[in-house]
């Protein structure tokens, strides 16, 4: 009864890493998307050969599109950046569960007691009372977990 349960703690961060997994896959797919239809686009022109001005046109389109592609990839790793911080902020917060020894430690009552102030303003959050979840968050000096900017949009 003593024993902390490693796996269900683990488990519970199970969703942060998906965000993470699905951020990148969409980057990724919109960049190949992207890249492939230049791609398709620069070996028509060069079949075509057409008149300069035509050449130019569609050169400037596509350096537009790619000048898009590229402040959208910007924006992504940027959100990236986040989600890898946060999660090594959740993976360091985990690693101190090898320090406990038993439940019945005070260390373990804090740290399990911040863990129920992070579930709470995660649920809370995605219920929709973002204030709440703000307020919880700054009470409980774990703002940095908080993923308040993802539902108060």
């Amino acid at each position: 009864m003593d024993k902390i349960n490693v796996d269900h703690m683990l488990a519970i961060e199970e969703p942060f890493i998906k965000q993470l997994k699905r951020v990148v896959r969409q980057s990724q797919k919109q960049a190949e998307r992207e890249t492939s239809q230049v791609s398709a686009a620069l070996s028509a022109l060069a079949k075509d050969g057409g008149n300069a001005a035509e050449a130019h046109s569609t050169l400037d389109g596509l350096i537009e599109r790619l000048q898009t592609l590229k402040r959208k990839l910007e924006e992504v790793r940027d959100e990236e950046s986040l989600l890898i911080q946060r999660s090594k902020q959740r993976a360091t917060d985990l690693g101190q569960l090898s320090s406990f020894e038993s439940a019945s430690q005070p260390e373990f009552q804090r740290w399990s007691r911040a863990r129920l102030d992070r579930i709470l303003v995660d649920f809370m959050l995605r219920n929709g009372n973002v204030k709440t979840a703000e307020l919880l968050a700054q009470n409980g000096n774990i703002e940095h977990f908080a993923d308040t900017s993802l539902f108060s949009l």
